[in-house]
């Protein structure tokens, strides 16, 4: 536990561009955030999250 949030998980891709989001990680996070596996998904800016702004937008709302 760090300053109350539980870490549940790590997703990381590693090698991967940030260009692409058929990224295993990506994917996996996707996966276990639709079967409510989390409540929130943070990241260290949302440009790790993805380049291409507009779909880093779609996954946001």
């Amino acid at each position: 536990m760090l300053n109350g949030w539980i870490e549940v998980k790590t997703y990381q891709d590693d090698g991967y561009s940030g260009d692409n989001f058929q990224r295993s990680g990506f994917l996996k996070m996707l996966e276990d955030a639709r079967h409510g596996l989390m409540n929130l998904i943070l990241v260290k800016g949302l440009s790790r999250l993805g380049r291409d702004f507009v779909e880093v937008g779609r996954y946001t709302d």
